[in-house]
Order: C-alpha cells, then structure tokens, then sequence
C-alpha cells in the first residue's frame, strides 16, 4: 500500500465511522474516527491481499471491527476513569468578589464542548454520630455533574442524580474513614 492509498482509505473509513455514529447515536468521538481510519486500512488490506473466499473476508473483517471498537471503547474508558477530559479551575475569590456566581456558571456551561459544570464547596467541620465525634472532617459539596459518565464512582450506594439536586434531597456520601468511624456497625446507606 502506497502513502497516499493509506491517507485515501484512512481518510474514507474515518468519514464513513464518524458519519455512521452521527447518524446512529447523535455524536462521536474523535477516538471513533480513528477507530474508522484503522478499520478502514484493515478492511482495504483483507480485499486486497488476501486470498481468502469473500465470505471468510467478511467474516474477518467483521471481527476486526469489532475487536478495534471494544479496545477503542477500553482504552477510552481507561482515560475517563482518571479524570481525562475533565477540566478543574479554583476560585477562592477575593476582596472585591468571592468565588463565582450563579451567572459565571452559567457563562461557563454555555461554552462549546462543556459537558457539564460541577461547582464545589470545600470546608472543615466536626461531625458526630451517636456520641462519636470526629473533628476537622473535610466536607466537599458536589453536584450531579460530577458522577456523570462514572455510574462506578461509588460502591456501596450511588452517586447523587439530577433529581436529587433538584429537589433538594437531603443526601450526602460517606468516604470509608468516616463510614468505619461513625458506623462500624451498621449500613450508613438509609
């Protein structure tokens, strides 16, 4: 294969993926258009240097796309569950403003590609169970947005739902320090 039969398929599976997924789901990743040029370069190979009946050919090709479509979703995956994509900016405020505002968040969740804005409250307080006092506990306020895309991000229990912000609902989650310090015992999950 030449260089420029590999940018030509490249190319072409890339576009025929990436339109595939637009029309199927409603979007892609750019990790799917490279799946498409990879395919695309695996699929011109077995029609073209390969001796196999055309049936076996489809049967291979099938497999190859389904194999470089389970490692592209594995390898991205792997990605989000440490934190890529993601985008963390601090504010502590100042004299004049302290921290952002309902409007700022807004401005940034208006901006291209934000998938989601989770603003968060840092503080320290003691917190006490049953007669069992802990101090100094670091205590972080989240939003929905921050579990989205990590239906894992929480064993036992679940991570806090739209709905919960919405209405809401009075419910927090519990670290394994805090869970084996205020409740050896029992399930803090009620």
């Amino acid at each position: 294969m030449t260089f420029l039969e590999i940018t030509a398929v490249s190319l072409t599976g890339a576009a025929v993926y990436g339109t595939l997924e637009m029309l199927w789901r409603g979007w892609t990743h750019w990790s799917m258009l490279l799946a498409g040029a990879v395919c695309g370069c695996m699929m011109y190979w077995v029609a073209n240097f390969s001796r196999l009946p055309l049936w076996q050919e489809w049967i291979l090709c099938a497999a190859l796309i389904t194999t470089v479509e389970g490692a592209t979703g594995e390898i991205t995956s792997q990605f989000s569950a440490l934190g890529a994509g993601k985008v963390s900016v601090s504010v502590t405020g100042t004299s004049i403003k302290h921290g952002l505002n309902s409007e700022d968040i807004a401005k940034i969740a208006a901006i291209d590609n934000i998938a989601g804005v989770d603003p968060s409250v840092t503080l320290s307080r003691h917190i006490a169970h049953e007669g069992t006092l802990l101090e100094d506990t670091s205590i972080e306020g989240r939003s929905a947005a921050y579990f989205s895309g990590e239906s894992t991000a929480v064993s036992p229990g679940r991570a806090l739902t739209s709905m919960d912000m919405d209405a809401y609902s009075r419910v927090c989650l519990v670290d394994g320090d805090i869970r084996a310090a205020l409740f050896p015992n029992e399930n803090p999950i009620g």
